[in-house]
């Protein structure tokens, strides 16, 4: 589906996108399906870019100079720049994202069947997940087969957001925002162990594909938060799989997979 420090360089650095077009100008493989990505997402419609030679049939590559070292990790909690933005949105998605032709700017569903509902007093938000959304495969899986996606992944994600061994960039998105998160985040921080399955009161499961989120006060701004890619959606098999090599190795929903063969210091291949 779509988008949404070490040193310094001395000059720009090349770096190797194959990328399917993208809202930000990026061009990638061929419309084929790929081997392990088991994503649900429709992606955009492929085509040429400037400066990048399009063959029929054969992978496409963009090389786009950035006077940056680049993303530093493809963990979305560990995310701040632009950069890891645009890298990080081609392997994750997000419940949200923007309808970007639409001015002003608006929302739509990206995993969510639906725009959440809202209650009249602005605290609650109830949501339906797409069904049949799949994680990519990946061997961090029974077999190797991505699974479908839960309202607990959700959970988890945001959880991790506000586990401090994560080091995580993007708390101050969801701080005093949800009810019970920010006591849970203090009281797991200063236990032995960071524990996930401890319940905040905010987040509440009604099934597999539908949950609610109660908001410690009216805050319009969540809503568009959750079209941040520092909110996106992970598997909790991938974390714990890999590690620290999470951030290396980004398994998601999205159009694209990521090696970490395929991550140098020339460049990142995407590929689909």
């Amino acid at each position: 589906m779509r988008e949404k420090a070490a040193g310094r360089l001395a000059a720009a650095i090349p770096v190797v996108l194959a990328l399917l077009l993208a809202g930000w100008g990026v061009v990638g493989c061929d419309g084929g399906s790929g081997a392990g990505s088991n994503g649900s997402s429709s992606g955009a419609p492929g085509g040429g870019a400037s400066g990048g030679s399009v063959i029929e049939g054969a992978e496409r590559v963009l090389r786009i100079p950035m006077s940056t070292d680049g993303p530093n990790s493809l963990d979305p909690v560990r995310g701040s720049t632009v950069y890891e933005n645009r890298a990080a949105s081609m392997v994750y998605e997000t419940l949200l994202d923007y309808e970007y032709l639409i001015r002003p700017p608006r929302l739509r569903p990206l995993l969510l069947q639906e725009m959440p509902k809202v209650s009249a007093d602005g605290l609650t938000y109830s949501f339906k997940l797409k069904k049949g959304v799949r994680f990519q495969d990946d061997p961090c899986f029974p077999n190797g087969k991505g699974r479908e996606l839960k309202t607990d992944d959700v959970f988890y994600s945001w959880k991790r957001m506000a586990d401090n061994d994560n080091q995580p960039k993007s708390w101050w998105l969801l701080k005093n925002t949800i009810e019970g998160f920010d006591d849970y985040r203090d009281t797991q921080n200063k236990a032995a162990a960071f524990d996930y399955a401890v319940p905040v009161k905010g987040f509440q499961k009604l099934s597999d594909q539908e949950f609610k989120v109660v908001l410690s006060e009216s805050v319009h701004r969540f809503v568009w938060t959750l079209s941040m890619f520092q909110t996106a959606i992970v598997p909790r098999e991938a974390v714990e799989h890999y590690g620290e090599r999470f951030g290396r190795h980004p398994v998601g929903t999205g159009p694209f997979t990521m090696a970490e063969k395929d991550w140098t210091p020339q460049g990142m291949t995407f590929k689909k």
